[in-house]
């Protein structure tokens, strides 16, 4: 059982983060915290699943509304640039580690959770926390899209930006390629608080941040451990890129963790296969030093 509690969180820009926290119902003192990062189109209330296994090794879990999502601000589907949704995922990353003393408390576990394209932005960030990145669990990673992009979306990309940059463009993910999950991929069509339209330019910063050399780059300069875990049978990313990526992390513990039957969304698959997910993430907590793990 977990207690939440949600507030807003007010930004270098004057923006309002929509910020949510788990913690274990009942429980005075917690050994950490786990902060997550949600990937694109969705937001941080398709959690609960995964904050109930944190919660149940003793720490809290929090995550956030990316911009332009769920309850978040300026505008629902928009984002001024990708620079200031990495420097709002370095803000809160502060702001988790303030809530239970963690900058100085060295016997509290932190860790940085990031899915899809939360786990790009986890990546670009981690990269600039240089020697206080936390270890990181990156879920199904975007650093490559498996489908072709249609050309006309690729010059759209390129000229409605400079022409309306507010334009509503559909994003025009099928349902069936969320996860294998049938269940799962219905519900994400009736969460109202998913995004099944972007502004124009929130499509060109999507496309644009999926940059292989800035990606290889920013891998590169993260010492700290890495676990990446995705699924095989993933069809929104190409899990080569992933395997290429990963071993560019120069930290000896880092694992790389192939979910056989997975699709994209390996925490909300069948039964079994989130499972299987799961274990793996309290695996990462339970080997980097939980106190009672």
């Amino acid at each position: 059982m977990t207690s939440e509690r949600t507030e807003f969180l007010k930004t270098f820009d004057g923006n309002d983060l929509f910020f949510r926290c788990f913690s274990p119902k009942g429980r005075a003192n917690l050994e950490g915290l786990v902060l997550a990062v949600h990937g694109f189109a969705e937001h941080s209330g398709r959690y609960a699943e995964v904050a109930e296994a944190v919660c149940a090794k003793g720490l809290a879990f929090a995550c956030f509304d990316l911009r332009g999502h769920g309850k978040s601000g300026p505008r629902r589907g928009d984002a001024e640039n990708l620079h200031a949704m990495i420097l709002d995922v370095l803000f809160v990353t502060n702001h988790a580690r303030s809530i239970l003393g963690l900058s100085k408390r060295t016997d509290l576990f932190f860790g940085l959770l990031g899915h899809s394209f939360g786990a790009l932005l986890v990546t670009y960030a981690a990269h600039l926390l240089h020697d206080t990145c936390p270890p990181l669990f990156l879920s199904s990673p975007l650093y490559r899209v498996k489908q072709d992009v249609p050309l006309w979306k690729k010059f759209a990309a390129r000229a409605l930006p400079r022409v309306s940059p507010l334009l509503p463009v559909p994003i025009g993910i099928s349902p069936e390629n969320i996860s294998r999950n049938p269940e799962n991929n219905a519900a994400y069509v009736a969460d109202e608080l998913n995004l099944f339209s972007i502004s124009a330019r929130f499509g060109e910063i999507l496309l644009g941040s999926v940059n292989e050399d800035h990606i290889k780059a920013s891998a590169a300069g993260i010492k700290a451990p890495v676990t990446i875990c995705y699924g095989a049978k993933d069809t929104l990313v190409d899990v080569a890129a992933t395997q290429t990526v990963f071993p560019l992390f120069p930290s000896r513990n880092t694992r790389l963790v192939p979910i056989a039957e997975g699709g994209h969304e390996i925490f909300n698959e069948v039964p079994a296969v989130r499972a299987e997910a799961i274990a793996e993430l309290v695996k990462w907590i339970d080997e980097r030093g939980v106190p009672g793990a």
